[in-house]
């Protein structure tokens, strides 16, 4: 069995090579939608719209919030134990500090242009998603629970036979 700092290693190589997360929230539905994402720290950082609808359900439910890391269906060995890393969120609103993080999504997505036309519009807002708790998959057998993005503990329950 891995030790959790090698646990830890794989995790964070996994979530270093997205660019985007999903997010799960809720208003008076469930919302499900993706973001682009920077990561400072133990937070993630994403420019959303207000006219978006998954905004509404983030701002009004700031508490309620889920967000994935997903393996690609292409590479995985099995469709049913997909790589993933999934946590609760906690958004926090951070306009205040709207240039200095547009220049780090600049940063990392150099090659898109379109950031400096969103810089410029009012109705994008950089929320944080500062991370409570979550779970590392790896696979059948391999799951990890997490304090914030730190992995620490083997999760152990079993799988039950119906028979």
């Amino acid at each position: 069995m891995q030790n959790l700092d090698s646990i830890q290693n794989e995790m964070d190589a996994f979530i270093n090579s997205f660019k985007s997360l999903f997010i799960a929230s809720f208003s008076s539905h469930p919302v499900a939608s993706y973001a682009p994402f920077i990561k400072e720290n133990d937070s993630f950082y994403i420019c959303i719209s207000s006219v978006a609808e998954h905004f509404e359900a983030i701002r009004s439910n700031s508490d309620q919030i889920s967000i994935m890391f997903l393996e690609d269906e292409g590479i995985t060995s099995t469709i049913f134990a997909r790589k993933r890393a999934s946590f609760r969120v906690k958004a926090i609103f951070e306009d205040e500090f709207r240039d200095e993080l547009f220049d780090k999504f600049k940063a990392k997505f150099k090659d898109e242009p379109v950031l400096e036309m969103i810089k410029n519009m009012l109705d994008f807002h950089i929320i944080k998603l500062e991370v409570m708790s979550g779970k590392f998959i790896k696979g059948f057998g391999m799951a990890y629970s997490t304090d914030g993005l730190k992995v620490v503990s083997h999760i152990t329950k079993s799988h039950i036979k119906n028979i």
